[in-house]
């Protein structure tokens, strides 16, 4: 089995069930699978490899049709991929808050301050053109780092995607 990933293979085929691999739930996946696709749910993951990298397409259509029940199983059981992902972000932000680190502080600051001076750089000199041309994609490069801080400190747009999803807006 060496060399052979069975996970990509199931997170194209079944992505509802390739979502859980990686969280608290990936237990739960990979029984769904050795119980409703290969018959045993004391199947090991060496076993359910083994299946699916000799799987037909009529096996492929079938771990589809898992993957579906799988997905309004969940719904019906109302656990949430959002949710999942709030508790990993949490999960996350408590353990840095109990570390007691001040390289997420220094790192803030640094990029913080950076993205102010080229910032202020940028907009208040004269600049001849070649400057612009490395100012410019620093400074496109720090508004994502800044972004991404806020949305680690803050929480990011989770919001917006249940709003859009209510809305019907097309992703």
């Amino acid at each position: 089995m060496a060399g052979f990933d069975w996970k990509s293979v199931v997170s194209t085929v079944a992505p509802t069930l390739a979502t859980y691999f990686g969280t608290p739930l990936a237990g739960m996946a990979v029984k769904e699978l050795c119980t409703k696709f290969l018959g045993d749910p004391n199947a090991t993951e060496d076993q359910l490899a083994a299946a699916i990298q000799q799987a037909t397409p009529a096996d492929l259509i079938r771990i589809k049709e898992i993957d579906n029940q799988f997905a309004k199983d969940m719904a019906e059981l109302d656990v949430k991929i959002l949710d999942i992902d709030r508790q990993d972000r949490d999960s996350a932000r408590k353990r840095a808050a109990d570390m007691h680190d001040w390289s997420p502080i220094l790192a803030g600051i640094l990029i913080y301050g950076f993205y102010g001076y080229v910032t202020n750089r940028l907009f208040t000199s004269v600049l001849d053109e070649s400057i612009k041309d490395v100012l410019l994609p620093m400074f496109g490069t720090l508004t994502a780092l800044v972004i991404q801080v806020s949305n680690f400190l803050y929480g990011s747009s989770t919001g917006s995607r249940l709003k859009d999803k209510a809305a019907g807006v097309p992703k």
